[in-house]
């Protein structure tokens, strides 16, 4: 019923649109085919396929540029000229050399005002896989997987002559998966999203990996931070006026609402079900194309299988109701999606706006929809009549695409064109001539009449400006127009803050822009707040100005989300404590799933625990530290403890001193912070009752406070996060004397206080196994058990090269490429006599360009396995140390490598063989490496925790471990 009423609905929509233009309509030109199987329309000139397209009453479209002179338009950009600049992606989606040479980025004017492009400056050429841009000072910036680059003009001549690789990580096996929808943000730092192909690399020195999802990057590109984890190919990154950030994905997903940001769960490993951090908002999953030519849809057939951006329309041409509304491309659709966004509590949910533009051209492919700087949207349509990607064998009538694959992960397509695209303008009736053209940094007039534009187009690219070139002498009077005190909106005080921001004016060196900020928490605009909160100094004045805002009582549910993840970041104070256990315990905060998970992260709740099944659950520790204090001094026995992020630990503080004492262990980085409440507290009269330990989300565990020769203990699962976590006793005047350090090493990582314990450096990394919890996490803690083992865990091939310098013993289980350098070294330091573990993933045939490995150290190795099923090992030399305790016969769920022997290579002694037992067939599983210069094990088992959990598993890589090193036990 529900596919009928949308099938009426669009061919009314048709019928009303066809009676708004008039009693008499020209005829609309004759579509054609060739072929018959598949029968495929033909192109239409431009002006004849314009014709086709149906907008709403009141609208129409404006064709601006079209073929020759602009090929598959896949994205744009405007720079402070009004000047559209096109990116022409040829290159897609199979690096196909094509009569203008890859990928071009080309300048578009009218210079003689008639509203269509006539003027096309090929400012870059012979580019590869350019998906976005966005205009900055110099040139562009632009997504090039696996680059994000920075295309630089340094003579002015509109020809780009510099290019920058900002940073690299993006993927590129699939070329429909990578980066795209660049541009300037509110904040100075650069948006974009990005698809399946995902994105790994290190800033900072910490690793990031980002599946898909919206992103932002500083400018200068050593800085970068996933912000929304979708759940599917992300083509889509909006920005609204007020800078709440949405977006779309490719499949059945048009509509995402971001409300917190992931950086406020970097405290969590896995997050639980409660830590939502975008949502899927879409109100409904059918399109409604206007006419009933056959959708070439492989996947969500009749609905967004293909959506791309979501960019918000931010200008005042259009109606109110179109207005800071998202629109969703849906080229197989041939059509523009209008998703309302109405308020959802503290979120936010969408409602089918219909469509602002739709087309009766089969040909007509609108890829990427923004607001331009003449206050209208723009529309590039791609002009093709293949929009499907991945090759595919699921028919339907007509069918267009195959399952032919080619480079990219794209089915190969005679079909695919590379001569046809068009820009389209939707104008409005109503609509006003822009009051701006062009800004130049120069003008600082200009510039301050382009912030309080009503195009946000213009905003952004007049505080670009002015952060970009450093215009400082503009601070009074930013501080003045951030001062404004307007209802709605008030864009123009938004972005002075930002721009105040960027030119680094709040930093507490400038007390009337320090003051601006204070104000703008009380600014009659929500969006002004909002924007405050983000530039609140994150120091205690910062805790006292959010309390005094009464931002955490808002009415409006966004504004109170906004204001509680803020407090989340700001140093604890006693009455921000109070504040936030009372804005837990409020009911309308308990009932909507934002602000619950925003009470969850200010506590820094770590999981959701079944209380019942955890008092009756008996608490196993991974590790258990002794701990004393030192009698007629105010210290610990230790003042350096370890321990690894996730373990079960147990602290035991016996109290040698004639005073009392208490333990309290703290968050990383609290010490400061707590300190101070720790101090204010001695002054309630609760302190002592309270055993002087303020409430505090900071505290991770506390002893009760010890009489002289007593015992506390604190049992704790530890943070997922590595770092230094203080520990004091909180005895009036003792914690600035009498505290330490627990060091919680990375998971995977084991620290042993043993100077001469056994050095392992094990590397894991790459597909198809979570190396980090098995290799690391689960083995390390079985080789660490006794304590005299370091066991370090990387899965960076540089860092093994560093590690490699002091280890003992070397284990692999990767699958992932090493650097040249690291695979020099571990031949080195084995033919220098080093033990060496090979596991499960590394006995494949990963490495074409390093056949030795598998020759020499390997004996030979793996292409394939059985399923995943149980299978039978069987022990075939059980006088051997490795087989010591292992039983002769046992079972085990895993993949059963097809081991081969390598007839060139190194002989090996096999230990234990595994039987399939349905195919019946053996392999090695376990075998010795007859090298000349070094002990080497070879071990297939491993692939899950059905594995690494089972005893049989563990005792042969203790016994391998000890056999390696010569020793029976260390």
């Amino acid at each position: 019923m529900k596919n009928q009423l949308n099938k009426f609905f669009g061919a009314a929509m048709v019928l009303g649109l066809l009676l708004a233009c008039g009693t008499e309509k020209e005829p609309l030109p004759e579509l054609t085919y060739t072929g018959t199987e598949p029968r495929v329309q033909d192109p239409l000139p431009p002006e004849a396929s314009q014709k086709h397209i149906q907008v709403p009453e009141g609208f129409e479209t404006v064709l601006f540029a079209a073929e020759p002179d602009i090929i598959n338009p896949i994205a744009f950009a405007w720079d402070e000229g009004g000047r559209l600049w096109v990116v022409q992606s040829m290159d897609y989606p199979h690096e196909l050399a094509n009569e203008v040479g890859g990928d071009r980025i080309t300048i578009c004017e009218d210079t003689n005002g008639d509203g269509r492009a006539d003027k096309f400056t090929d400012f870059a050429t012979e580019q590869s896989l350019s998906t976005g841009i966005t205009v900055v000072k110099g040139g562009v910036i632009v997504a090039q997987a696996p680059e994000m680059v920075f295309l630089e003009d340094t003579d002015g001549d509109d020809k780009m002559d510099k290019r920058t690789v900002l940073f690299d990580g993006f993927g590129t096996w699939d070329t429909h998966a990578g980066p795209s929808n660049l541009r300037y943000g509110p904040d100075n730092w650069i948006w974009g999203s990005v698809g399946y192909s995902g994105f790994e690399n290190e800033f900072n020195g910490e690793q990031v990996n980002f599946t898909r999802g919206v992103y932002r990057f500083s400018k200068d590109g050593k800085n970068f931070e996933p912000v929304g984890g979708f759940n599917n190919n992300t083509w889509g990154m909006g920005i609204t006026a007020d800078f709440e950030i949405f977006g779309s994905t490719a499949n059945n997903n048009h509509c995402c609402y971001v409300g917190i940001p992931l950086k406020h769960y970097e405290y969590l490993g896995e997050r639980p079900e409660w830590a939502i951090n975008a949502d899927f908002i879409q109100g409904h999953y059918e399109i409604t194309p206007v006419d009933t030519i056959p959708l070439q849809q492989v996947d969500v057939r009749g609905g967004y299988t293909a959506a791309a951006g979501a960019n918000f329309y931010t200008a005042e041409n259009y109606p109110e109701s179109y207005r800071n509304q998202m629109y969703v491309n849906e080229p197989t659709g041939h059509l523009v999606h209008l998703a309302r966004i109405v308020p959802d509590g503290a979120g936010y949910k969408e409602e089918d706006g219909g469509n602002i533009f739709a087309s009766t051209d089969a040909w007509t492919a609108p890829v990427f929809t923004e607001t331009g700087p003449d206050g209208n949207l723009w529309v590039a349509d791609w002009y093709n009549p293949v929009i499907q990607h991945n090759p595919d064998k699921r028919g339907m009538d007509n069918q267009i695409w195959n399952d032919e694959k080619g480079e990219g992960n794209a089915h190969l397509n005679p079909l695919r064109d590379k001569r046809h695209g068009r820009i389209y303008i939707i104008k409005h009736e109503d609509g006003r001539k822009p009051a701006i053209r062009s800004l130049e940094p120069e003008n600082h007039d200009d510039l301050m009449a382009g912030l309080q534009s009503s195009n946000m187009f213009w905003r952004t690219t007049a505080q670009r400006l002015i952060v970009e070139n450093k215009i400082t002498d503009l601070i009074p009077e930013l501080i003045e127009l951030a001062g404004k005190n307007a209802s709605g909106l008030n864009g123009a005080a938004i972005h002075a803050l930002w721009t105040l921001k960027g030119l680094g004016a709040l930093d507490g060196s400038n007390a009337d822009a320090t003051e601006v900020l204070k104000k703008a928490l009380s600014n009659s605009s929500d969006g002004v707040k909002r924007a405050g909160l983000a530039l609140l100094p994150r120091d205690d004045n910062g805790s006292e100005q959010l309390l005094a805002s009464g931002l955490l009582q808002s009415e409006n549910l966004h504004l109170r989300l906004a204001a509680a993840l803020t407090a989340s970041e700001l140093p604890e104070t006693a009455p921000l404590y109070e504040a936030m256990e009372q804005f837990a315990g409020e009911s309308d905060n308990q009932a909507d799933k934002w602000l619950s998970a925003a009470t969850r992260i200010y506590f820094r709740e770590r999981g959701e625990v079944d209380t019942e099944e955890a008092d009756d659950a008996p608490f196993q520790a991974d590790k258990t530290i002794q701990l004393n204090t030192v009698s007629q001094k105010m210290a610990y026995d230790k003042t350096l403890l370890y321990a690894t992020a996730g373990q079960q630990l147990e602290i035991v503080l016996t109290n040698r001193d004639q005073m009392p004492h208490n333990l309290v262990l703290l968050e990383a980085g609290s010490l400061e912070s707590f300190g101070k409440l720790v101090d204010q507290f001695l002054q309630s009269p609760d302190a002592a009752a309270m055993e002087y330990v303020p409430k505090s989300r900071y505290v991770l565990g506390a002893t009760s406070m010890l009489d002289p020769d007593e015992k506390g203990t604190i049992r704790l699962t530890l943070p997922d996060e590595p770092g230094d976590y203080p520990f004091i006793c909180t005895f009036p005047g003792h914690w600035r004397m009498m505290q330490g350090i627990l060091r919680v090493s990375p998971k995977g990582t084991f620290v042993s206080e043993d100077p001469n314990a056994l050095q392992v450096a094990s590397m894991g990394g790459g597909s198809s196994h979570n190396f980090l919890k098995f290799f690391g996490a689960a083995d390390g803690q079985v080789l660490s058990r006794n304590g005299d083992v370091n066991f370090t865990f990387t899965e960076k091939s540089d860092e093994l090269e560093d590690l490699l310098e002091d280890a003992d013993v070397l284990i692999i289980s990767n699958n992932k490429a090493f650097d040249p350098s690291t695979q020099q070294r571990i031949f080195s330091k084995v033919n220098q006599g080093m033990p060496m573990l090979i596991f499960h993933p590394s006995i494949w045939y990963n490495w074409q360009d390093w056949p030795e490995y598998n020759r020499e150290l390997v004996g030979g190795g793996s292409r394939s396995h059985e399923k995943l099923q149980e299978f039978e090992v069987r022990v075939t030399k059980p006088n051997h140390p490795i087989m010591k305790g292992v039983p002769a016969k046992f079972r085990i769920t895993d993949e059963l490598y097809r081991y081969e022997k390598d007839p060139a290579g190194t002989d090996i002694e096999v230990l234990a063989v595994g039987r399939g037992l349905e195919s019946g067939e053996e392999y090695p599983v376990v075998w010795i490496v007859k090298h000349g210069k070094a002990k080497i094990i070879g071990n297939t088992l491993g692939h899950d925790e059905r594995a690494h959990d089972l005893p049989a598993y563990q005792t042969i890589l203790t016994n391998s471990l000890n056999w390696v090193k010569g020793s029976p036990a260390f």
